[in-house]
């Protein structure tokens, strides 16, 4: 194995540097276009391949063993992606969200977990901020794929900006008070249910191909959506075509019984004006039953929206049982 890379250290975090950085206290001078990556491990050797592989791809490197030492090193520069060891405890966005400054937001942060058991993860084939990768790993897979998950993350970053102006609710807005919400469920019980839905494109009788919406249309139904919902109900969109859809105090049940009078209402809204009735897919996923944290259960609607999606006119699993 070729020799590691100088280190020098900040707070007792392992900086790795290429032989032309400088450390200057305030932060590495080297190639600016360079991303940021904070690896966390507490086995030495893991740590040492990690740091070579990522300095050879073109990394700026922070290493970091323990969960303090993540919150240090986060606080002294957001890193562009984690890569972390599932040995290392408490390491994840919610975590880590908890110990960050009010306005220092981690949800578009990506991670990747090195993990020891489980099943084989196939890097490449669904893209998220959150990745899993195997142990022992390739390391010019690994790279790879923090690459294309930071592509990815821009990808992202880029449509939330420009559909910002057109958000029913701020998203950091939102996140606090899907928060609070939780907060409230988990104390006092009740659910809360979140829905991710999609405006699929037009479908003809004459033809298969699905025909183009003009923007404008999509946008006169974000403004339009809301007066379809209740007034405790929050509202965002996240592309053009793509809304999270939050609803306090309703179980499963309740929320696929809105979802499907929502997609009822849908093809009849006054505003649209198209040769044929739009569509929606709806995801949900519904706390406490899915889970307690805003990431798993848009997590889980997202899933459920890809894999399993709500279509116009489908059955509630009520019905379903009663058959």
């Amino acid at each position: 194995m070729a020799a590691p890379l100088p280190s020098v250290y900040f707070l007792g975090i392992a900086v790795t540097v290429s032989v032309r950085g400088i450390f200057t206290g305030a932060k590495l001078v080297d190639s600016q276009d360079k991303h940021v990556v904070l690896l966390v491990a507490d086995h030495y050797e893991t740590m040492q391949v990690l740091e070579q592989t990522f300095a050879r791809a073109g990394f700026r490197v922070f290493g970091a063993s323990n969960f303090e030492q993540v919150i240090s090193a986060i606080q002294f520069q957001v890193p562009d992606i984690i890569v972390c060891d599932t040995a290392i405890k408490d390491v994840n966005r919610p975590s880590l969200q908890q110990n960050m400054p009010e306005d220092l937001d981690l949800q578009a942060l990506p991670f990747i977990f090195l993990c020891s058991t489980g099943p084989i993860h196939e890097p490449g084939r669904h893209l998220d901020l959150n990745q899993y990768f195997n142990k022992p790993f390739d390391p010019i897979a690994l790279a790879t794929l923090a690459e294309r998950t930071l592509a990815y993350r821009k990808s992202l970053l880029e449509s939330a900006q420009a559909d910002a102006p057109l958000s029913v609710i701020a998203r950091k807005v939102l996140r606090k008070e899907v928060l609070r919400e939780l907060q409230r469920v988990q104390r006092y019980g009740g659910h809360m249910s979140l829905c991710i839905f999609d405006i699929l494109e037009q479908q003809t009788d004459k033809s298969f191909r699905p025909q183009h919406v003009e923007s404008i249309v999509l946008d006169r139904i974000a403004d339009f959506l809301p007066s379809m919902m209740r007034t405790v109900d929050l509202l965002s969109r996240l592309t053009r075509r793509r809304f999270l859809w939050i609803m306090p105090g309703t179980d499963g049940r309740g929320s696929h019984l809105a979802v499907q009078r929502l997609m009822s209402s849908f093809v009849g809204i006054p505003i649209i004006e198209a040769h044929a009735p739009l569509l929606m897919h709806a995801g949900l996923a519904t706390a406490p039953d899915d889970g307690l944290s805003y990431e798993e259960l848009l997590d889980l609607a997202q899933q459920e929206l890809t894999q399993r999606p709500i279509r116009p006119d489908q059955p509630t699993p009520q019905q379903i049982a009663g058959k």
